[in-house]
């Protein structure tokens, strides 16, 4: 039975290999409206849901999300958290 075309084996003599990618055996899903996405962009959001304040953070590597009772101290968490991140604002939700 033959692989359905958006399926694709990838092995080490694949070209992505050559490009730093994993030489280990992977299985890719194309998607039509998805683009590749090999960089995050840092942001800061807040968000309140039912009485409670939380605060996630999307750096490069890493996702963190804290909770926090009182708004003040979710904000002035996020605030920091962009000075340290070097953004212009953070995004209330």
């Amino acid at each position: 039975m033959a692989t359905p075309s958006h399926l694709m084996l990838k092995t080490a003599s694949d070209e992505r290999y050559k490009n730093g990618r994993s030489p280990l055996l992977s299985r890719e899903v194309a998607m039509d409206n998805a683009m590749p996405n090999d960089k995050v962009c840092p942001c800061v959001e807040v968000v309140e849901a039912c009485g409670e304040w939380f605060v996630r953070v999307v750096e490069e590597d890493q996702d963190l999300t804290r909770s926090f009772e009182i708004e003040s101290s979710a904000l002035a968490f996020a605030e920091a958290q962009r000075m340290r991140l070097g953004l212009a604002d953070f995004i209330r939700l």
